[in-house]
């Protein structure tokens, strides 16, 4: 059972590892990191729209 669920692990880390080589050297590193923070700015916002939404609810009452 436990290879059910390495099998997809390890090829999806061997997929992007390969594909991030590739990124690198086709558009270079500075556009590399400019292309995560996107996906940064998102995660961020996730985490801090319930901690706004909390302390909405808390100082209403």
């Amino acid at each position: 059972m436990q290879a059910v669920n390495d099998f997809p692990v390890f090829t999806t880390v061997t997929l992007t590892t390969l594909s991030a080589g590739w990124l690198q050297h086709r558009f270079g590193w500075e556009r590399v990191n400019l292309g995560v923070l996107p996906p940064i700015a998102m995660a961020l916002l996730a985490l801090w729209w319930p901690t706004r939404r909390h302390r909405r609810r808390v100082a209403a009452g």
